[in-house]
Order: structure tokens, then C-alpha cells, then sequence
């Protein structure tokens, strides 16, 4: 017979591994609510996320047809209706950045004319344009923002046709002459990030040749606008460059890690993990080349808050021909690789159907319940689409049904948020709450409430739970 000692700690050493388990299923669940779209002036090319008005929530600003449009964060989980900003230059990608250290986000778009426009914000959201600037080239694909000179003050670095170069920023908002970047080839993606931890910002560029440079390469930044000689890290065994660039961290050191996409071809994620000095080591568990659609739009973060980054891209079945029977295009999927860390890096693959074509995605915490949502842009309809990260609350019972102003009422359900859950009778808003748990709140009929028939829901962060019929006696 074991001692009562034994007994304890034998209890114990159970009880923690089921809520270990516990605690493991929960991270790896991943699931978003429905979609919310979000009209914009014109086909986006390109999305970011900050804070641009200093209300402590992200809001999101998009590149699109002949102008830049800001979509300012309302409520607990909205977007008010896109204001539009006209440019002369059409813009492409974007990026964010406080160039004229106002305390404030600014916009930088590459320009499909070979120039870099900047927009100074104001602080409350909207912008003015501070100036268009040569890149050097005849085309701009990519854009990235930060201190790359040392200097304190951000800079612009640009992927072109030609390469790519440094446009050094000059403390208000404007951008100096372009410096060339030791980038070898034609140049469609930059990701900065400090690779060899030095405290300086590194670039990572996609370099493409015909039958030379089918990868990417690692530029280490010396604090001064200077960079070191292109590192190649090979990709696929083809002769393509990625689609797509992107910094995370895939397991669970300190080191920045890089995410490439790869688009044509069956498409690919590769993961490749950093060692601190700037030297890249492809993870072989990454790869999904021939088992995922053709690829594009490329975002990086813990999705399912397990300490190391997943991937989210979007893919589509290619069209082609069936012998002599033309085959359409399969419907856009959304992608997620869940990345899981025990003995090497590896992706566990899921997907769901897109519902309209996506072109962009990014992957930031929307509504402040540090889950990453996801944005994407909509090609066809010119819009942006959000997804929250979560599951919606369901509202299954309450009791009593019928009750009058201060009575105590009992609803019982799921996914009610502990913190965050609000429930309303009818347009009146409970501000008694006498207890909450993720599938019981027990409130008090909250004065205000209209007599007879009304909803009662419970809103949480990530939306709202279909209605239960409530009646409020006099």
C-alpha cells in the first residue's frame, strides 16, 4: 500500500500532465470566425498594420488601383469605411514607419513607375503626401522601412528590376538620392531583420537569373548603409525565385528564422532556420513541393500560440487541359502551416476555401486578444477581408426566460471569453455581472430594457452569438 506522500504526488504529477495536454490541445486549435469585407477605391496590390491614430488598436492601410486607402479600427472588432488618399504615381507595395519621428506611422509605397512615394501621417489617421522619389530603376516590386544606416532615423530599401537600393531618409520624411544594394539580379522580395544579432538591421533578397541565381540572398548590414557580399541560400531545385519573403521565429531560440515562398510549380514553403551569425540552414520538414496549389501572399506568426511562428499563404488549383477537355482553375484556398518543434522544425498543412481571390495576406492582432487575425486582399471585388482569429460564442440557454429589471439570469453556453464577453438585452447593455466562466455568465436584466420580447446575445472579441428570446415582465 503506497503512503498518502506517494499517493499526493502520484495525483499530482497527473493532474499537471492533463492540463499540459490540455494546455497543448488549446494552442494547436486554429480556427477563424466568418469573413468581414471591407470596400476599398480600387484593385489593392498591397496591405500593412499599425496604429495610426493612438487608440492603442492596429489599423489598416492598403495599397490600391491609383491610391492609398486607410481603414481605421471602431468598436471591439470593426473597420470604418475606407478613406481614400489619390496618388499620382500608382502605387504597389507598402510599407509603415515613422520617417520624420513624429511619434506617428508613415506610408511608403513602391511605385510600378520605379519610384518610392512617402505619406506623412498625422497622427489621427490621415495623411499628407510628403513626396515621390526615384528608386533607380524602372520598376519598384518590393519595399521594406528601418534604420539601415545607423543614424536613428529610418530608411527605405527597395527590390527592383535591377536589384535593389537604399533610399537613406533625412529626418523629416524625405528620402536621399538611391544607393545600390550588392544584389546580383532581378530583385521581387526584401525582409529585414537582424540576422547575426548584432543590433543592425539585414536584409534577405530574392535574387533571380535565367539558369544562375534561383533563390535568395543574405545581405549582413553594417550600421552605416553599407552591406556585406550576397550569401545564396538555394531554394527549390528549380529555376524560380520566391514569391515571397518573410522573418519569424519557427522554433525556440532567439534566432530570426526566414520563410520562402515559393509560387509556380506546385508551389512551396520552405523554413529556414538562422544560427545568430547570418547563416541560413534549410529545414527539411518544410517543404510541401507538388502538395500544395500555386501559391502566392506570404504572412508569418503564432497563430495557435505555441511559441514558434506558423505560415499562412493562398493558393489555387491551376487551370489546364484533361487531354483535350479544358480544366478551370480550382477554387483560392487559404493555407496554414502549423509548425510544430520536437527533434527539427516541420508544417502540419490545413486549408480552407478563400470565398473570394485573395491577393496579399498579413497575419497582426486586430482586436487585442493577442491572437493573430488575418487581413487579405480581394481582387476581384476590390476589397480587404478580415478574419478573426477564434470561434464565435453560441448562446444555448437562459433562465429564467421571463423576468423583470434586476432579477438574476443565467446563460449558459460556449466560447463566452472570460474577460472580454458582453451581454446585451436587447439594445440595453448588463453592467452586473455576478459571475462568468467560458460557458456560464449569471447577470442582472440590466435597466433600460424594453418591455416584452427582446434578443439577449453575448458578444465577445471575436463577434457576436445568435440571440435567445428573452421577456421582461413589468
Amino acid at each position: 500500500m503506497r503512503d498518502r506522500g506517494s499517493v499526493f504526488l502520484l495525483a499530482m504529477v497527473i493532474c499537471l500532465a492533463g492540463l499540459a495536454a490540455m494546455g497543448a490541445a488549446a494552442a494547436g486549435a486554429v480556427s477563424f470566425v466568418p469573413p468581414v469585407h471591407y470596400p476599398l477605391g480600387g484593385k489593392p496590390a498591397d496591405l500593412a498594420s499599425a496604429d495610426l491614430n493612438g487608440d492603442g488598436r492596429p489599423d489598416l492601410v492598403a495599397s490600391a488601383g491609383s491610391g492609398v486607402d486607410v481603414l481605421l479600427a471602431v468598436g471591439r472588432i470593426g473597420f470604418a469605411p475606407a478613406s481614400r488618399i489619390p496618388l499620382e504615381h500608382r502605387p504597389g507595395a507598402i510599407a509603415l514607419a515613422d520617417l520624420d519621428g513624429s511619434g506617428t506611422q508613415d506610408v511608403v509605397t513602391a511605385n510600378r513607375d520605379g519610384t518610392v512615394t512617402v505619406l506623412l501621417g498625422a497622427g489621427d489617421g490621415s495623411f499628407v503626401v510628403k513626396g515621390t522619389y526615384p528608386s533607380g530603376s524602372s520598376a519598384c516590386f518590393d519595399v521594406v522601412a528601418g534604420d539601415l544606416t545607423g543614424d536613428g532615423v529610418p530608411d527605405v530599401a527597395t527590390a527592383t528590376g535591377d536589384g535593389g537600393a537604399i533610399l537613406r531618409g533625412d529626418g523629416t520624411g524625405g528620402l536621399l538620392a538611391p544607393l545600390a544594394l550588392p544584389i546580383r539580379a532581378e530583385c521581387w522580395h526584401l525582409a529585414a531583420g537582424d540576422f547575426n544579432l548584432d543590433g543592425r538591421l539585414d536584409l534577405a533578397a530574392s535574387e533571380y537569373s535565367w539558369d544562375e541565381y534561383s533563390g535568395f540572398a543574405v545581405l549582413l548590414g553594417d550600421g552605416a548603409g553599407g552591406f556585406s557580399a550576397p550569401a545564396f541560400v538555394s531554394g527549390r531545385d528549380t529555376d524560380s525565385s520566391p514569391h515571397g519573403l518573410a522573418v519569424g521565429k519557427l522554433n525556440h531560440d532567439t534566432t530570426p528564422d526566414l520563410v520562402a515562398l515559393y509560387g509556380y510549380e506546385g508551389g512551396s514553403i520552405l523554413g529556414f532556420l538562422g544560427d545568430g551569425t547570418g547563416v541560413f540552414t534549410r529545414a527539411a520538414g518544410t517543404d510541401f513541393s507538388g502538395g500544395l496549389d500555386d501559391a502566392w501572399g506570404l504572412a508569418v506568426a503564432d497563430l495557435n500560440r505555441d511559441r514558434s511562428d506558423d505560415v499562412v499563404t493562398i493558393g489555387q488549383r491551376p487551370g489546364g487541359y484533361s487531354g483535350t477537355r479544358r480544366v478551370p482553375p480550382g477554387p483560392p484556398r487559404i493555407y496554414i502551416m502549423l509548425s510544430h518543434v520536437a527533434g527539427g522544425v516541420t508544417f502540419a498543412r490545413t486549408s480552407f476555401l478563400a470565398g473570394r481571390v485573395p491577393g496579399e495576406v498579413i497575419a497582426v492582432d486586430l482586436n487585442g486578444d493577442k491572437r493573430p487575425d488575418l487581413a487579405t486582399t480581394d481582387l476581384k471585388y476590390h476589397s480587404l477581408t478580415v478574419r478573426l482569429n477564434g470561434v464565435l460564442p453560441a448562446l444555448t440557454g437562459l433562465s429564467p426566460a421571463r423576468g423583470r429589471i434586476g432579477d438574476v439570469v443565467t446563460l449558459t453556453g460556449r466560447h463566452f471569453s472570460l474577460r472580454h464577453a458582453v451581454v446585451r438585452f436587447g439594445a440595453a447593455t448588463a453592467t452586473s455581472y455576478l459571475s462568468r466562466s467560458d460557458s456560464r455568465i449569471v447577470v442582472r436584466v440590466p435597466s433600460g430594457t424594453a418591455k416584452g420580447t427582446i434578443r439577449v446575445t453575448v458578444t465577445t472579441l471575436v463577434g457576436r452569438s445568435a440571440p435567445k428570446s428573452f421577456v421582461r415582465l413589468d
